[in-house]
This record gives structure tokens, C-alpha cells and sequence, in this order.
């Protein structure tokens, strides 16, 4: 009898050779761009501003003191017409920077005062600037003068010129 042929076995094909994936660089996404709410900007800085009026004004123009002296006969005869001598300077701007001087030192007691200054010819000594406050009444020019003269300060009650 004849032999039946051998079986074959069935041909396999061999697996697939498998390769990795190719590795792709690793980038990660950047998320979705969303509005961010910043807080409101805080307002700008006020400078702090000095309130405080100021007893000299410079009107642009040459100012002397007997323009400034002429100016202030009217109010000072009203209300009193008392001055305090406070200094003597040598020109009209050493008087008004003594005057300002002693006006911010002593502002309870010449903050509210305006500054008169008196030209004075002393012939052979010169010409002075004296650097006088007013107007007051007599009381208030007695007490000014006693609350300044324990600072140092010096002061000569002038009494109103007739």
C-alpha cells in the first residue's frame, strides 16, 4: 500500500518583526491661552503739597520794600497798627529769608502775621532792612513779643507811627 505522503506541516510564516514605535521627542503642549485679571493699577502718588500761605509774594516785577512797606500801611493802621521788630539785614533778600526763617520756626506765634519791612538810611552805618511782623493790637504785640524773647529770638514792640 502506498504510503501516504508525510504531512507537511503547514507552513508558518514567521511573526512580524516588530520594531518600536519611533520615540518622538516629548514637546509638552502649551495650555490654551486664558485671560488673567490683574488687580487695578493703584493710583499715583499725590505729592504731599505745603498749604501753608506764603507771607511774601514775588510778583514778577522788582519788588522793593517800600513798595512792600507802602502796601501795608492801610491793614496794619486797622487793625491796631502794632509791629514786632525782629531783625535788621543788610539787603531785602536776607530780610526776606530771616523772615521766613523765623515765621516756620515760630509758626504758633508768626504764622499767621505778614511780614513789613522798613528801609533804614543809618547814613555812615548804611542801609538796613528791618524785618518787622504785623499787623497786631498792643495785647496781642506784648504777648507775640513775650512768647518769643525765651526762644532767643529778639523782638522790639513797635507801636503804631502816627
Amino acid at each position: 500500500a502506498a504510503a501516504a505522503p508525510p504531512a507537511t506541516p503547514p507552513a508558518t510564516t514567521p511573526p512580524p518583526a516588530t520594531t518600536p514605535p519611533a520615540i518622538a521627542a516629548v514637546v509638552p503642549k502649551p495650555p490654551p491661552a486664558t485671560p488673567v485679571a490683574l488687580p487695578p493699577a493703584p493710583p499715583p502718588a499725590t505729592p504731599k503739597v505745603d498749604t501753608t500761605q506764603p507771607t511774601v509774594k514775588d510778583t514778577g516785577g522788582p519788588a522793593s520794600i517800600a513798595a512792600l512797606i507802602d502796601g501795608m500801611a492801610g491793614p496794619a493802621a486797622a487793625a491796631g497798627g502794632y509791629r514786632l521788630q525782629l531783625s535788621a539785614e543788610r539787603s531785602e533778600d536776607a530780610a526776606k529769608a530771616t523772615w521766613a526763617r523765623l515765621q516756620k520756626s515760630n509758626a504758633d506765634v508768626l504764622g499767621s502775621l505778614r511780614m513789613q519791612a522798613a528801609r533804614a538810611d543809618l547814613k555812615d552805618k548804611g542801609i538796613w532792612y528791618r524785618v518787622q511782623a504785623g499787623p497786631l493790637d498792643e495785647k496781642a504785640a506784648r504777648d507775640a513779643c513775650a512768647r518769643l524773647k525765651p526762644r532767643g529770638v529778639e523782638c522790639i514792640l513797635l507801636p503804631p507811627s502816627r
